[in-house]
């Protein structure tokens, strides 16, 4: 239970910041089209980005999964989190709706992002592995050595 509230809380932490930066590049850039988008309805936005990032956040847990192969947990983590994002941003009006190549555009840079966000992860995870391995070696070449 309270790995799964670690979960939901750093998802809600996740949906937060992500909206957060969202609000502060349309604000700085002053993006017009979005402005009204992201702080008409401030905070059906932020329940909405609270939802999504609980989506994404909750379902990261599948990587203690050691019964799951990598591929699987991915494959689950990208289909859960992708399932609550679209309903979420067709809903809010994130992904206009009017357009066949605006959807598909936006379905892309979702995608898109979700696998730079999820590279950033797999790439910090390995670095640190690397580095405890490293450390446990250290110890165990000075452990022999001392022998």
């Amino acid at each position: 239970m309270k790995k799964i509230l670690k979960y939901l809380f750093q998802g809600v932490l996740w949906g937060w910041s992500f909206f957060i930066v969202i609000c502060l590049i349309v604000d700085l850039f002053d993006i017009e089209p979005m402005r009204g988008i992201v702080f008409r309805h401030f905070s059906r936005n932020v329940l909405a980005s609270t939802v999504t990032g609980i989506g994404f956040g909750t379902t990261s847990i599948v990587y203690t999964f050691e019964r799951l192969r990598f591929w699987q947990q991915t494959t689950i983590h990208f289909c859960v989190g992708m399932g609550v994002y679209f309903p979420v941003a067709f809903g809010m009006g994130w992904i206009p709706s009017f357009s066949a190549p605006i959807i598909m555009t936006s379905v892309l840079i979702a995608i898109l992002v979700f696998f730079l966000i999820w590279s950033g992860f797999y790439l910090y995870s390995r670095h640190e592995a690397k580095v405890i391995n490293d450390k446990l070696k250290s110890r165990e070449t000075k452990k022999n050595v001392d022998k």
